[in-house]
C-alpha cells in the first residue's frame, strides 16, 4: 500500500524529486500520527479552549499536509559522504 501511495505522490507532483517525496512522505505521516494522538498539547498552552471537533481537526491537517506536499523545493546544502547510523552497522 505504501508503494502505491507513493507511486501516487510522485504522479501527483511530478516535479518533485522522489528523494523529496520520500522526506514530504515521512513528515506527512509523522504530523498524522500526532495530531490524531489528541490535542493534549494545545489544550494546555492555549488561553481559551479550541475547536479539537474529528471534522476541524480533519480540516486543518488536510490544510496543512498539502500545503507541506506543494511547497517550493527546499535549498539543500551539498551532499556529503558520512558513516551509517544503522544498528548493527560497524
Amino acid at each position: 500500500m505504501v508503494t502505491r501511495f507513493k507511486a501516487a505522490l510522485c504522479r501527483a507532483l511530478p516535479e518533485v524529486p522522489d528523494e523529496e517525496i520520500l522526506w514530504r512522505f515521512h513528515f506527512m505521516v509523522g504530523s498524522m500520527s500526532y495530531a490524531l494522538s489528541g490535542a493534549d498539547t494545545l489544550n494546555i498552552v492555549s488561553a481559551r479552549p479550541l475547536d479539537d471537533a474529528p471534522e476541524a481537526l480533519s480540516a486543518r491537517l488536510m490544510s496543512f499536509l498539502v500545503g507541506g506536499l506543494r511547497a517550493p523545493l527546499p535549498v539543500l546544502p551539498a551532499k556529503t559522504t558520512r558513516k551509517s547510523r544503522r544498528k548493527g552497522a560497524a
